[in-house]
Parts: structure tokens; sequence; C-alpha cells
């Protein structure tokens, strides 16, 4: 089959068009740049999205069998990509769990869960990829458009990095192999699903074509969740060095954000863990390949090799507050967290560095 990807050279796009050479296809590769990495058989199309009439026309003239959109983050790409597509047998779109915010009634997070993408803090992402996937619904229920949804959760490859629970930052590999303690949001057990991407490609690529799918929404993310501590865990036991795990509130950790640059979100310091038996239903011949452990040593080689993990330079704001835990004790952390004092983030830092 002649098969397009928009968005064919990122994170889980690269990984996607891999899998579907392997499985015998025609890919093309559909960027605004020729400059980004495709696999090798793979052919690119310079074609921008952004420009919506020269990108509909690129996408008919070349008449293919079906596609998948990697990059529709908005109702506009959306509409663009229906009026692209409308020949195709059959298009997959990488939609979001993010669509349904962060207010869930119960855990797992299944399919039939209503959208509710105002309560995701990244927000505007969430709302756009929701207002997205309505454009296609609203087009398969009027016309039949054949569009199928893959919600993905968090999925980690070389590209992205190496996440830790408060944010991307690689120099926590550099700690850990210098032996300093790490900081954890409350006691690190809020549960999570880690994917690695080439499991993420391969399930885009197997479920293309499956049309019995057609007009339904599958969430895609590792089978069983895993708390941040024994996620930290795993990333010690590849690295050959063991540090303790600290615990902050994440409230505290919160007010630090704007001038710590500590990304920590509800979305990570909360459980948020999704249901894939959907998936697995109609994918039963799927199996993550990448264990844990394995998707991380991949990662890990790589940001090494491409000298990505930065320098953590002795008494950041980690040692200084780790420190701070260990000489005055969290209660009085938490006590100048919660000050009405505007001036909150000097004034704990202030206790910090004495």
């Amino acid at each position: 089959m002649k098969v397009a990807i928009v968005g064919g050279n990122g994170n889980i796009g690269f990984h996607v068009a891999e899998h579907l050479l392997k499985l015998g296809h025609e890919v093309f590769c559909l960027n605004r740049r020729l400059s980004g990495n495709i696999p090798d058989g793979a052919q690119h199309i310079l074609c921008d999205r952004n420009d919506e009439q020269a990108f509909i026309k690129t996408v008919r003239s070349w008449r293919f069998d079906m596609a998948i959109d990697m990059i529709c983050y908005n109702a506009q790409h959306a509409e663009c990509s229906v009026q692209a597509f409308q020949d195709v047998k059959h298009l997959v779109v990488c939609s979001s769990v993010a669509t349904y915010g962060r207010k869930f009634a119960t855990l797992p997070v299944t399919e039939s869960c209503p959208a509710n993408p105002q309560t995701d803090r990244n927000l505007a992402y969430a709302v756009g990829k929701h207002e997205a996937d309505l454009i296609f619904l609203q087009a398969y229920q009027d016309s039949g458009f054949p569009v199928t949804f893959l919600k993905p959760s968090i999925s980690y490859g070389p590209k992205m990095g190496l996440l830790r629970q408060i944010g991307m930052d690689a120099k926590f590999i550099n700690r850990i192999e210098t032996g300093r303690p790490i900081i954890v949001a409350g006691d690190g057990i809020a549960l999570h699903q880690f994917m690695y991407v080439d499991d993420v490609g391969r399930v885009f690529a197997l479920l293309l074509g499956k049309t019995e799918t057609i007009g339904e929404s599958f969430n895609l993310a590792q089978f069983q969740p895993i708390s941040w501590h024994d996620y930290h865990q795993t990333v010690m036991e590849v690295l050959g060095y063991e540090v303790e795990q600290i615990g902050v509130p994440a409230d505290v950790l919160n007010r630090l954000n704007s001038a710590r640059n500590i990304q920590i979100t509800d979305l990570f310091w909360e459980n948020c863990y999704f249901s894939t038996a959907k998936l697995q239903s109609v994918l039963p011949e799927f199996h993550p390949q990448y264990s844990l452990k394995d998707g991380i040593k991949i990662v890990i080689e790589s940001l090494k090799s491409q000298n990505r993990v930065q320098h953590c330079r002795k008494n950041d704001w980690e040692d200084l507050l780790i420190n701070a835990i260990r000489r005055i004790g969290i209660g009085t952390l938490i006590n100048e967290a919660e000050s009405k004092n505007k001036h909150i983030i000097s004034k704990l830092f202030g206790v910090l560095k004495k």
C-alpha cells in the first residue's frame, strides 16, 4: 500500500515509518523541511500543512491508499487533513490522552471517559487536540470519513530524552552518577505508564488498515502502570548507581516552579493511567517488545553519545533544598511555602542559602 505519514521524522513518526516499511508498505514522509531524519527506504515529500491549499493539492496528487497524521494539533489542521485525505481507505490520527483532562472519576481511564481538556495544565495543547478530534469525528458521522484515533500517553525515546518526575532535565543522570540524591514529588508512588517509542510506532503501523476500527478511539500506553519511585530506581539500575529519593510535597515544589525552573505539574504528581483493554482487543498480536529497563538503557546511551547529559553543578537548587530539609526539616519548609508573603520564593531560598 502507498502510505503517507504527516510528520514522519518526529519522536514517534520515525518509528511508525520504520514499521510500515517492515510490513511492506511504500512509505512517504510529508514534512515541511527535507533536513529531517527519516528511515532508509522511506521517501521525503516537501509539504507544509500550514500552507493549506498547497498541502491539499500535493496530498491529493499522490493518490495515497492510507495515511497517518502525527502532527494534527488543532481544528484548522484537522479540516485540512479531511480535505487532503478524502479519498484514502483509512486515516489514523495521533490524538492524545490529554483530551481527557486531569479530573478522572475512575482509574484506569477508559475511552468512554468524557473529554474534558479544560482541566489539563497544558491547556492549549489539550484543547487543540480535542477540537481536532471533533472535526474528524464530525466528518466520519457526516460522510463516513475513515478515521481512527490513537491516544498515546507518555512515549519516551532518544529524540525526546529522559523524563524524571519533576521535568525533562537530563542533569539528573549526572546527579545520580555523582552520588547525589534526587527529589520526588510527594512520596513518589504516583502511577504512570511509560512506553518506548518503537513500541508506540509499531501500534500505529499495525492498526493502519484495520477498517473495523474506523470511528473509534483507542488509548495507547504501556499495559501496566509503574510508580515514579520505581521508574527512578530503574534509571539507577541502568546507570549502576543508587541514590536516595527525597520526597517533597508537590505544592511546595509547585511554588518553586517559576524561580527554579522545576517542571512539576499535577500530571506527574497524581495517579494518571489508562486502560488499554480496547486496543488489545483489536490488536491481540501486539505485545510491547521493550521493557522499561531496555528503553531507558537505549535512551541513556543515545544521550551520552550525543553529549546531551549536562553537568549538574554543585550546590544547585536541588542540593540546597535537600540540605535544608536535612537541616531544618520538611515541616519548616512547608510552613515557608504556605506563607502568604508575595516574596515566598526568595524567602524560601534565603532560608536554603543560610
